[in-house]
Formats: structure tokens, C-alpha cells, sequence
């Protein structure tokens, strides 16, 4: 069970409509999906979410809705994240309030069965998808097999897929899919293929500087038959940015790279200059790098699976992270 305050449900969705204080039914399932329960009008606000006791997927679950207790309910800020997305009756949306407002993806069933048939998985991949809380920047996500870029520029009005430059040289299938704004006009993009002992691995790094509109390729740290292939990739503009790489010698802990000259070079960044706390036992994103008092702080993240978010900070990128503090932050919710 969870209780999700200011959380509006999709008109039309059948739920146990339980406010003006109306008595609870008992239904099967099969009268329930009828709506013979009620059925939501797009305004509700207070939501139990009572699932079957072996997940948290979707289409298991009854929604119990409730009147407001106060009319300024917040969202669900302690639940999931400001921008965050569901997928959920065949459909993919985004918001950037919380839940309070959702925005369509313009995916059909098919091509989100094919994604997530894709990842093997419930949910898109952490990285392959952003959202920002400024509706000047784009939102972008990728679906498919063919790691196919969708983007809208007008908060979901119109949409339009991107073909990236020699994204057709990739030999296998793209697993790893990363997209990333920092501002309106600069944007990022990394795809990159698993690794095997015959063909090896793949990767490839694009930015934008004019708001997706054009793409330039520029060369990542470690090619072809390296085994660090992709994790995570964060540009903080055209000449600085961060990858994570696979590193075969600690699951856990990724290969760091950072870059001042857009791509030209890379270096190493040692581990050993971390000095983490015990609570964090492994590493898989990079959320965010922001500029502060002539010093460069850099949040890492565990993907969907864990909310602890160590940071750094540095003065140049390439020399001495020191370690600051982790921090707590929720990351999305299947279900």
C-alpha cells in the first residue's frame, strides 16, 4: 500500500471513488476495471494505492481516492521526483510539477512495448530520458530498438525525432542511451553498445549547441575494443564535461573520465582521491555538475536503485575530487 497526497489520476481511470464520504465497495477485479467502483474525473487528489503483494507494476493495483484534506495539498514531493514520468493504460508522460500536471510523449503502445521490451525492464533506462523544470529547455527521450531520439521543444505540442551523425556506423544493438541539457541551446548525447570478446564494444559522443537543431560528434575517452563501454555521460557545456565508463576490476565503482577541450583529451580521475563513505557501495550516474564559487560540484547517483547521492567538488575537473557530503534524493518509482 501507498499513500500518495495531490496525485491526479487520468480521467476516465476506474478507481474506488471514496469521497464525500461514499462507503467503500468490495469488487473483483473484473467489476473494478468496470468502474463499477467510480471512475476518476480528473480531479482527484488523495490516493491509496493498494498493489497485489508481489510488485508495484501497474496494472495491479486499486486506487483509492479521498477528498482533500486542505486545498493546497502539496504534490508528492516524499514520493518521486519533480521531473519524473509514468508509464501507465499504454501510454508514456512526463511531468515537471511533481504529478500535478502530465505531458504526453506521443508514443504508441507498440513502440513502448518495443522499448521496454528492448530494456528488459518496466521502466525507460535512467539516463535515456530527461525532463528539466525550465519550459525553455527541450524534453528529450529515447524509445526503440534503433535508439530512435524523440524531442519535444513546446513542453510536448509537437514532437519530432533526431537522426544523429553516423549513429548507422554502430554494429550491434545501442544498450546504454544518454540525453542531457543544460541549457536551452546546449545539449548532449552518448550511445554506446555492450562489449564482447569478438566484436568488442561501441560508443559515441554528440553535443548540440543550437537546441538540437544541429550535432557535432566528438571523441570519448576509451574506443572499440576497450571493455569500459557506456554508463553515464554529463557535458557541462561544449568544452567540460564527465563520463563513466565500465570499469572490469570493481563492478561497483565505474572508470571516471574528465574532459576541459571537448573531447580532445581525457583524463583518469582516481578513485583513491574519493575517500567515500561506507554507505555508498557502488556508483552509476552522473546527475548534475554545477559551477560554485570558482569550484566545480559534481553529484554521482545510483541509477533507479538507490537515492544516496555522494558530491564532489573540484577546481578544474581534471585534479583532486574531494569528497563534501551524500545527500538523500528520490529517483523514480516504477508503478
Amino acid at each position: 500500500m501507498r499513500y500518495n497526497p495531490g496525485t491526479k489520476i487520468d480521467k476516465g481511470t476506474p478507481i474506488f471513488d471514496c469521497r464525500d464520504s461514499k462507503e467503500v465497495k468490495v469488487l473483483s477485479k473484473e467489476d473494478y476495471n468496470k468502474g463499477l467502483g467510480g471512475i476518476s474525473d480528473g480531479d482527484t487528489r488523495n490516493v491509496i494505492r493498494l498493489y497485489d503483494g508481489s510488485s508495484i507494476i501497474a496494472e495491479e493495483q486499486y486506487l483509492y481516492v479521498f477528498d482533500e484534506i486542505q486545498e493546497d495539498v502539496p504534490n508528492n514531493p516524499e514520493y518521486m521526483m519533480e521531473t519524473d514520468y509514468y508509464i501507465n493504460d499504454n501510454t508514456l508522460k512526463f511531468t515537471k510539477d511533481y504529478g500535478k500536471t502530465w505531458i504526453e510523449s506521443d508514443l504508441t503502445k507498440e513502440q513502448i512495448d518495443e522499448t521496454l521490451e528492448y530494456y528488459k525492464s518496466n521502466s525507460l533506462e535512467p539516463n535515456s530520458w530527461f525532463v528539466s523544470t525550465n519550459d525553455l529547455m527541450p524534453i528529450a527521450y529515447f524509445y526503440g530498438k534503433e535508439a530512435t531520439l524523440r524531442i519535444s521543444k513546446d513542453n510536448g505540442e509537437t514532437w519530432r525525432d533526431l537522426k544523429l551523425p553516423n549513429q548507422e556506423d554502430f554494429y550491434k544493438g545501442i544498450t546504454e542511451r544518454v540525453v542531457g541539457f543544460t541549457s536551452q541551446n546546449f545539449g548532449y548525447v552518448a550511445l554506446g553498445t555492450d562489449y564482447s570478446m569478438g566484436s568488442g564494444e561501441m560508443k559515441k559522443i554528440y553535443i548540440t549547441c543550437d537546441g538540437a537543431e544541429t550535432w557535432n560528434e566528438i571523441n570519448p575517452p576509451v574506443e572499440d575494443y576497450s571493455s569500459e563501454t557506456l554508463i553515464d555521460l554529463y557535458m557541462y557545456d561544449k568544452d567540460k564535461g564527465v563520463i563513466a565508463l565500465n570499469n572490469s576490476q570493481d563492478i561497483n565503482m565505474p572508470n571516471i573520465y574528465a574532459t576541459t577541450n571537448g573531447g580532445e583529451s581525457w583524463k583518469k580521475v582516481d578513485f583513491t582521491y574519493f575517500n567515500l563513505p561506507d554507505e555508498i557501495t557502488y556508483i552509476t550516474d552522473i546527475d548534475k555538475i554545477t559551477f560554485e564559487n570558482g569550484e566545480y560540484y559534481i553529484q554521482l547517483g545510483q541509477g533507479d536503485s538507490g537515492i544516496l547521492k555522494p558530491i564532489f567538488r573540484t577546481r578544474d575537473l581534471l585534479n583532486n575530487w574531494e569528497f563534501v557530503h551524500t545527500k538523500q534524493e528520490n529517483v523514480h518509482t516504477v508503478g
